[in-house]
């Protein structure tokens, strides 16, 4: 019986050690899940922020290409603006080229107008000189007759000036407007 007791003791002994061994791991196996549940909620967590990092990368290539395009777009817009200006530039060039070729050809030709006039006074003058050297009894008649003919050839040197006016005020007018389209493509250009 002893020895059935002392059996009963050591199975009962070891039974609580059982029982706290059993509780102890219990415990670590609590500890372990709550661990585990820890780092499954981590994993999710991260595979979740990893799917959002991908939509903000693919909207970040989204927005850098559109970026990307419109500074192309309005590159090539003020490359287009640009080369439309210089066509027309070279155009008003041309056509203020055009204006001063045909205004130095009407001044050309109103110089050979003046100077048929002044050859033909000249050459009326000297027909006078020579008409009146010869007829010296008509002289006194000659005499008085000239000045009034030396008075209209002079009237007419007064309205010649008056020709080359219009001319000089056109190149002023001409000048003014090729300034006025200059200046609105500078400014247009940095506004």
């Amino acid at each position: 019986m002893e020895e059935n007791n002392l059996l009963n003791e050591t199975n009962q002994s070891s039974k609580k050690e059982l029982q706290t061994i059993v509780v102890h791991l219990e415990e670590q196996l609590k500890e372990q899940n709550s661990k585990l549940e820890i780092l499954n909620t981590e994993v999710g967590q991260k595979a979740e922020l990893q799917s959002r990092l991908k939509e903000l990368e693919e909207h970040l290539a989204i927005a850098e290409d559109r970026v990307k395009e419109e500074n192309e777009s309005s590159s090539q817009k003020k490359l287009e603006q640009e080369a439309s200006l210089n066509k027309q530039v070279v155009l008003l060039e041309n056509q203020v080229k055009e204006l001063e070729q045909k205004l130095q050809l009407a001044d050309s030709k109103l110089k050979e107008k003046d100077a048929k006039t002044t050859r033909e006074e000249i050459e009326l003058k000297s027909r006078e000189i020579e008409f009146s050297t010869s007829t010296p009894t008509k002289r006194k008649s000659r005499k008085k007759s000239e000045p009034s003919s030396a008075q209209t050839p002079s009237s007419d040197t007064h309205v010649k000036p008056a020709e080359v006016s219009p001319a000089t005020t056109f190149k002023f007018v001409l000048g003014v407007a090729l300034i006025s389209v200059i200046v609105g493509i500078i400014l247009g250009k940095r506004y």
